[in-house]
């Protein structure tokens, strides 16, 4: 069942998730996305647009570019719903376009939230602003709940993050320990500013990684499957109601994640080709995390 006046024409803006900087590279490992897949079945009625590079410095400028989006579209389209969506980082950038919209006079009819990330200072997306009608935010599992612990726990350093090595040669280069539900990670967007004014719907799974809330889960994590259908079926019944596709799906995890105890860090580095030479002065500790 639909809410009244969903009848009205939409216009979509999606953010995927953070990915690597080649386009090509990018659209590869996101492309069962759950981003990826409301876009495909909304049509013209929708803007994708990639998530940001690993660094993650362009998150303001792909909020600017939603706002500008929306905002032609609501001047061409004055009865037109206004709608954001977005994933991992690209949430973040969702919930600020939405909060940057409010001087415009714009209202954002509806806002789909995939594990919405705190992972910079950008504290004005803690909180959803009251031009906000509808926000539906569904996350993955918090080190912070005491029935999650064995779960994250049991995959803690079992993928790689890259780092920035500031020595001579310079360069991303693999070396950092990470664990793929990514517990270190906070979420941004748990609070509105006007509960009066904005209905919010929010879930947190006990299963899942933060790949998978995003629909591009892990090959080798316990029921990281599951937890993507678990995220369509909650996220679809949202659509739904909004008027818009009911389309999203669980397909088949396609990043590899090594056997837990099975691989040591140098064989994982070995593995993916990236023999470098440490270099002897020390690396920054700044992370470029997959999604």
């Amino acid at each position: 069942m639909a809410l009244a006046g969903v009848q009205r024409p939409y216009r979509l803006y999606i953010i995927d998730g953070t990915g690597p900087s080649d386009d090509n590279d990018y659209a590869s490992s996101m492309r069962n996305s759950f981003c990826n897949q409301l876009d495909a079945a909304c049509g013209p009625s929708a803007f994708y647009a990639r998530g940001p590079t690993n660094p993650g410095f362009e998150l303001m400028s792909l909020a600017a570019a939603a706002v500008n989006w929306l905002g032609a579209q609501k001047q061409a389209l004055p009865e037109a719903r206004i709608m954001l969506a977005g994933y991992s980082r690209g949430a973040t950038a969702a919930i600020l376009a939405a909060r940057h919209l409010r001087p415009r006079r714009i209202d954002v009819d509806a806002l789909f939230l995939f594990d919405a990330v705190l992972m910079q200072t950008q504290l004005a997306a803690h909180t959803l602003t009251s031009n906000i009608r509808h926000a539906y935010h569904i996350m993955r599992p918090s080190p912070d709940v005491a029935d999650h612990r064995g779960l994250i726990g049991k995959y803690e350093g079992t993928i790689l993050d890259e780092v920035w090595d500031i020595g001579e040669a310079g360069g991303w280069t693999l070396g950092r320990k990470a664990n793929p539900f990514r517990p270190d990670w906070g979420n941004c967007g748990r609070m509105v500013e006007d509960p009066a004014r904005t209905a919010f719907q929010s879930m947190r799974l006990g299963i899942g990684t933060h790949g998978a809330l995003g629909g591009v889960g892990w090959n080798g994590v316990e029921r990281d499957e599951e937890a993507q259908a678990l995220v369509a079926k909650w996220m679809n019944a949202y659509l739904a109601l909004q008027g818009l596709p009911a389309c999203l799906k669980s397909l088949p995890p396609m990043a590899r994640l090594p056997s837990v105890g099975m691989q040591t860090v140098p064989e994982m580095i070995e593995e993916r080709g990236r023999k470098r030479k440490p270099s002897k002065l020390p690396v920054e500790t700044v992370r470029r995390p997959k999604y």
